[in-house]
This record gives structure tokens, sequence and C-alpha cells, in this order.
């Protein structure tokens, strides 16, 4: 029983994992890092196996049975970002926000979502510390290309629950311009299992509280799906309350 669990289970886990990396994500940059940290392991694991004086080394026992395999994965994981970008993010990213766009002349073609903080877990700190970088806090954009918002089209995206500034790209058609529109608030909270409403009138980027029947009718929508980007129409007219502040809109150049 001791066998397997310090032995073959480890070689067995690390051995699947690096081989659903390379089959999922192709073979990258990190492959060979990966490999490193698991043929050490294995050579270890023969190197006692085949020598019983080893075993009356306690500390040594403990070093290559417990502490290595525990470095190991570290290791895997502190040297791979999809296991948490692919695989634990999305998972999270459980707050969804809706975009629409009422405006006639102007599409969107990008939203940027950039984080202010999150209810970081013990997973979001150790990554992290582990990549070196503050990586949790990097911006989110989604980027419509061909597919832009139109007048009338509502986006729904999902993204991990939290405090965000949010800005939209957009172009006007006619005059061949584009612009950048932040929100007219701070930063939108964004929380689990609670939609925001975002519209866009042509010149402001405003939250809305839909009232309960609209909410209701949003789920019934059909969402067409490109990239994980939904897309639905609607048919609402929404008006920024004449006390908020307006928007920052600036001509890209």
């Amino acid at each position: 029983m001791t066998t397997f669990l310090f032995i073959v289970a480890p070689i067995i886990c690390e051995g699947i994992y690096i081989i659903h990396c390379i089959r999922d994500y192709g073979y990258y940059s990190e492959t060979p890092l990966l490999l490193i940290p698991f043929g050490l392991y294995i050579a270890s694991v023969i190197i006692v196996r085949n020598v019983a004086d080893l075993f009356k080394k306690k500390v040594l026992c403990f070093f290559l049975f417990l502490i290595f395999p525990l470095v190991s994965l570290f290791m895997v994981s502190a040297l791979t970002t999809e296991w948490y970008d692919i695989g634990y993010k999305k998972i999270k990213s459980n707050a969804q926000v809706y975009l629409y766009n009422e405006d006639s002349e102007e599409v969107i073609t990008s939203i940027n979502f950039k984080p202010v903080s999150y209810d970081e877990t013990f997973i979001d700190t150790y990554f992290d510390k582990a990549q070196g970088y503050n990586s949790l806090y990097s911006p989110v954009s989604f980027t419509f290309r061909n597919n832009t918002l139109k007048q009338n089209e509502l986006q729904r995206f999902k993204i991990r629950p939290g405090k965000y500034t949010v800005k939209i790209d957009t172009y006007l058609k006619e005059q061949k311009k584009e612009y950048t529109v932040e929100t007219n608030f701070a930063y939108m909270d964004a929380a689990k299992a609670k939609n925001v409403y975002l519209c866009f009138d042509g010149a402001n980027l405003f939250m809305v509280n839909p009232d309960q029947e609209d909410e209701e009718s949003v789920k019934t929508l059909y969402f067409s799906t490109d990239n994980h980007i939904y897309k639905a129409k609607w048919d609402k007219q929404y008006l920024m309350d004449e006390d908020q502040h307006k928007s920052n809109k600036k001509e890209k150049k």
C-alpha cells in the first residue's frame, strides 16, 4: 500500500497530467520543463527500490517519498498556466454580464474588463506566487471581429466575480471613426449568480436595472455562440438617469 501511495500513484498522476497537456495543448515551450521533475522522480524511485540500504535512512526516504513528489507537483503546476486559465478560471467564471447596444449608427467591436479586486481563494494566491507575477489581475478582453454588436443586440459574458473597470471600443460606420468609451461609473461589481446589465446609447455606457419581467424575458432568449461569446436579439429602450455622470468617450487616433 505504501509503495502504491508514494511511488506508483504520483508517477501515474504526473504521467497522465503531462500526456493531457501535450495532447490538448500541443508541444509548447513548457513541455521539456514538465518532463524534468517527472524524470527525476522516476530515477529516484528506481534507485531507492534497488538499493535496500537507502530504506534505512529515514531522512532520505522522507525526502524521496514525500518532499520530492510535492516539489515536483508544485513545479509542474507552477510552470503550466493551462490548468488555471482553461480549467479553474473557467469554472470560477460564473458572474454574468450583459452588454446591450441600442444605438443605430455605432457598433461595438470589443469590450475590456480590467479587474480591480477579486474574491481570492488559496489557489489564486498560490498561482500568483508560483507564476511570479500578478496574472490574476490581467485585463479580460473580448473582440467581436466581424461579428460586431449592432443595434438591438445583447451580448452575454461570463467572468470571474469581482470588481472591474469597463470600457468598450466602438466604430461609427458613416464617419469611419473608432472610439473608446468608458463607463459612467467608477467600477462594476460582478457577483456570483447576479446578472449585470450594461447599455450603450451612442454616447454613454451605463448600467441598467431591468425589472423582473425583463430579466425573465432574457432567460427565454436564444443566444448564438461565437467563441464562448453569447449573442441574442433584444428590443428595449433604456434611458440613462439625468443625474448620472456622462461617460468618457474618446476618438481613437
